[in-house]
């Protein structure tokens, strides 16, 4: 195909809901919004998390809910779990932390990560997948990878609070 016929449309968000809050009270360290699978990589923040003495607000439900419970408190982990959360409720839960994070190894153009970075979020998400369509590491977010781990990430966080 020519690529004079090529057309990119990026996923959007609706900005007059997905917008900074500039007096929220930040409660949590960090947020991640996700279905709750093992392929969202929960298990790992909710680890490093732990190890870095951090806290986390979990937003979300899936088949994995009572297995990170579980781990969050073997770990005696910060953790809270909001559930499935309705969209126009959202921003609330995104206001309340500092860092959003997603650990997914492989996704498109991510909604919850623009949504986000729609609400001037710092954004940490995995390289070589859709997000670094989105993320200049270093510029407008940190992305996790061969040359940054999670955890070094998160600590690179945390320090800047």
């Amino acid at each position: 195909v020519n690529s004079a016929r090529i057309t990119v449309i990026p996923n959007s968000v609706d900005t007059d809901l997905f917008h900074p809050f500039a007096n929220a009270t930040k409660k949590f360290d960090f947020v991640t919004v996700s279905r709750l699978v093992p392929w969202k990589g929960i298990s790992e923040v909710i680890q490093v998390s732990s190890r870095s003495n951090s806290s986390l607000l979990v937003v979300g439900s899936g088949p994995q809910e009572a297995e990170l419970r579980e781990l969050s408190r073997n770990l005696g982990a910060n953790v809270q779990f909001a559930g499935e959360v309705p969209q126009a409720k959202l921003p609330e839960y995104l206001a309340q932390a500092k860092f959003f994070v997603l650990n997914s190894p492989y996704e498109g153009s991510p909604h919850s990560l623009i949504e986000a970075m729609s609400c001037a979020m710092p954004v940490v998400a995995r390289e070589n997948t859709g997000t670094s369509e989105l993320i200049s590491s270093g510029k407008n977010g940190l992305l996790v990878g061969k040359s940054r781990t999670l955890m070094k990430h998160l600590r690179s966080c945390l320090e800047m609070r």
